[in-house]
């Protein structure tokens, strides 16, 4: 059984090999996938993904505190999109996105970083069921956590985390004051 490890916080002078040579000593990489802020890399065995993640979360490399933990797998285990950003049958069968009130915002977003990058990448803190970007504005991003408790982890291990070479920060966003959820205002 293969262990996914996910790799957070990787500074910008950081390059693949870089990573591949300092997780290799845990044991047999059968794959890196290297972003720019982050990766994931598979382990052939899931002993040595465990192995990698004691000694590495929270060490020095080049310079900056890394996070590592194992990847987090979607619900049932099925389902999700693909790496090329498509729809798998599970999802294409689920219809549009769920939204949720626990809602962060993503300041300092590099106006590279596509909506699916910022799910990804989010999704290692709690389950994400919305994200989008520069929809509001460029350089900001906006992410729906299914639950209140993965919202508040993603704040807490995330937020000043280098993702496409930017520094991004994240906050709640309140639901508005004075808003009400029936649909008239008018007395009845």
């Amino acid at each position: 059984m293969s262990g996914k490890v996910y790799c957070g916080r990787l500074p910008a002078t950081a390059t693949e090999k870089d990573l591949e040579n300092l997780v290799k000593v845990f044991g047999k990489v059968r794959e890196v996938d290297f972003k720019e802020g982050y990766a994931y890399v598979v382990f052939k065995e899931n002993k040595d993904a465990d192995r990698a993640v004691a000694a590495l979360n929270n060490s020095e490399f080049h310079g900056a505190k890394i996070l590592m933990e194992k990847a987090k797998e979607m619900r049932n285990g099925v389902g999700g999109y693909t790496a090329a950003g498509g729809y798998t049958a599970r999802t294409r069968q689920m219809g549009p996105p769920v939204r949720s009130e626990f809602r962060v915002i993503v300041e300092n977003l590099s106006t590279r970083a596509k909506w699916l990058e910022l799910k990804e990448f989010m999704n290692n803190a709690g389950e994400v069921c919305y994200a989008d970007t520069h929809r509001r504005r460029p350089g900001e991003g906006v992410v729906e956590f299914t639950t209140e408790e993965d919202m508040k982890r993603a704040i807490a291990s995330l937020d000043k985390c280098e993702f496409y070479g930017k520094r991004i920060r994240l906050r709640q966003e309140l639901p508005r004051s004075g808003t009400s959820k029936s649909r008239s205002r008018s007395p009845s």
